[in-house]
């Protein structure tokens, strides 16, 4: 029987979450700070008063190795329980551990209105509750699953829980079952890194069911696995592909999340690259999108020897994949790569299509190449611990899918915004398929962009570049920065006569409820917007192609003055 346990600093809503999650899952609830106080005979708030922290420790240490429900259950614990290392390998025992992440700004709103917490209480509570949280954070990354809740309603935390829970529970299940049969048990793994690296094992062995799109360009064609749970699968075909060895570029966030499982995944499916899997970490940001973090890889490559047998894996969002791509494509002038992307950006847009760039000063993606990666693995799991702000950021590549060439996609996340938002696997799953789908065909028909077909793919895009490089590539998220150019791109469409302006609206009314701006901000420098647009990658002699809207699933491209354009943003 597999329960599942739920950890996180005060305040992170462990014990809403877990009521909502257990009637989901049709499990028991069980707070273990309810059953202290029922050994204690008093709250919590008291006891810690009259005995102190150590005497109160040593109660919930005894309640938590004692725990052993007689049905599946779902736990929540106190805040500071799994920072306990006594109590960690009993808590694991019991199933997944699930840490509820929020920010110091989320924990202090909430306990504004309880003053019931022993460590909440007092004028310098904010001080106090910030070190604490910091000092916890590192315990708390040895759960199997990091959940961001900022942002999110209960019943939209629950799904996020739920979604990336589904594996596990069927892997725990399977293996109960296995045992209760009379069979050899199944060997329990072995603990490695830090976070999401240890569920990321289970998962791997599990599959849940997907969907393969292959982007048919002949010798350099390759499939797209939307799967969860097919890290096992792509490694063993990675494996296929007999690379000499395998650098495994990601950046300092990414790491600690999938790091180590999708090592253990390659080593899994092949013994014998023991020692020939390296793991080159770069900065996190769109500002280390530079030639610079690019010769990191290069001498980090180099270093260890590579060949042209060699291949790249990307694991990572967009300013991973491409500065990987870029480096995998001119580094001894053309070695093999692979993406793993990790955020739906990156899921939907950036891991496909063989689109690879830096920045420079003088704007986005000025300098790439074209270079298609050899597979592509994309597991909806890993919108599990994406930030709120990320995933929304991604949802306006969706959207411009709709926009561009697809009504009925636009219609289906109008209709389902709130599913979309709670990341329901069940909606989210065919949305990315379909996503995938859209740009492989486009990139089949253009791969090189030079019929003016694959131009669709930048609609909002003019804007968003020099939204982005305005503000120093710090201010906005890519996403972000297209849902701006999307809305400036609808209303010139509809200014132009190319569309009524009820579409336009409804384009806007959509990001709003997807939570994205649709208007330059207005106190961007717009005459700085005006030069990065005329300095787009996009622009040429006459002007600058810009990507404007027919209808829903309508597009076409045409050369605007740059006047135009920034008149629209007004």
């Amino acid at each position: 029987m597999s329960h599942v346990v739920l950890i996180g600093f005060m305040a992170s809503g462990k014990t809403a979450v877990g009521r909502r999650l257990a009637r989901r899952l049709g499990y028991d609830f069980i707070d273990t700070d309810q059953i202290i106080e029922e050994k204690i005979g008093m709250p919590i708030a008291e006891f810690f008063s009259r005995h102190g922290e150590i005497e109160f420790r040593r109660v919930e240490h005894e309640v938590v190795t004692t725990l052993a429900p007689a049905r599946a259950s779902v736990i929540a614990t106190g805040g500071g329980t799994f920072v306990q290392a006594a109590n960690r390998e009993p808590l694991r025992r019991l199933g997944p551990v699930v840490c509820l992440v929020t920010s110091l700004e989320t924990v202090l709103e909430r306990v504004g209105r309880n003053d019931k917490r022993p460590l909440a209480a007092g004028e310098d509570a904010a001080a106090r509750l910030g070190k604490l949280l910091e000092e916890r954070l590192p315990h708390y990354r040895g759960a199997d699953v990091m959940v961001e809740t900022d942002g999110l309603t209960v019943d939209q935390a629950v799904v996020r829980v739920a979604t990336v829970l589904a594996p596990r529970l069927r892997e725990r299940g399977a293996r109960s079952t296995h045992d209760a049969a009379g069979h050899e048990p199944v060997r329990q793994e072995t603990r490695q890194g830090q976070g999401q690296g240890q569920g990321m094992t289970q998962r791997i062995a599990t599959g849940a069911g997907g969907e393969t799109v292959h982007v048919d360009l002949g010798p350099r064609g390759y499939d797209c696995l939307i799967e969860c749970g097919c890290f096992g699968a792509g490694a063993a075909r990675i494996a296929a592909l007999a690379p000499s060895k395998i650098f495994v570029v990601t950046n300092s966030t990414v790491r600690p999340l999938y790091g180590a499982a999708v090592e253990q995944a390659l080593l899994g499916a092949d013994a014998t690259l023991a020692g020939r899997v390296h793991v080159v970490e770069i900065p996190d940001g769109e500002r280390y999108k530079t030639m610079a973090t690019v010769e990191t890889i290069y001498d980090r490559v180099l270093d260890a020897g590579v060949d042209r047998k060699a291949m790249l894996v990307a694991l990572g969002g967009g300013v991973v994949g491409d500065l990987t791509g870029f480096a995998a494509a001119t580094i001894l002038r053309g070695v093999r790569f692979v993406m793993i992307p990790t955020t739906l950006l990156a899921h939907v847009d950036s891991s496909v299509g063989g689109k690879t760039g830096i920045d420079r000063s003088h704007g986005k993606n000025l300098v790439g190449a074209f270079h298609q990666p050899s597979l592509v693995l994309i597991d909806p799991d890993t919108l599990g611990t994406l930030p709120q702000r990320e995933y929304l950021a991604g949802l306006a590549e969706v959207v411009k899918y709709g926009i561009i060439l697809d009504r009925a996609l636009f219609e289906r996340i109008e209709a389902e915004a709130d599913a979309v938002l709670a990341r329901d696997p069940a909606v989210m799953m065919p949305i990315i398929a379909r996503c995938v789908r859209i740009k492989a065909d486009v990139v089949e028909k253009d791969e090189f962009e030079t019929t003016g077909l694959r131009r669709v793919l930048n609609f909002g895009h003019t804007v968003a570049h020099a939204v982005e490089q305005v503000t120093g590539y710090d201010r906005y998220l890519h996403g972000e920065a297209v849902a701006i150019g999307m809305g400036v791109a609808a209303r010139l469409s509809a200014r132009r006569g190319l569309c009524g302006s009820e579409l336009a609206r409804r384009v806007e009314r959509l990001l709003v409820r997807l939570g994205l701006e649709h208007q330059v901000p207005a106190g961007l420098d717009r005459q700085a917007v005006r030069k990065a647009i005329a300095l787009d990658k996009k622009a040429e002699r006459a002007g600058v192609a810009y990507v404007l809207c027919e209808d829903l699933g309508r597009c076409r491209a045409e050369t605007l003055d740059v006047a135009e354009i920034a008149a629209a943003m007004e």
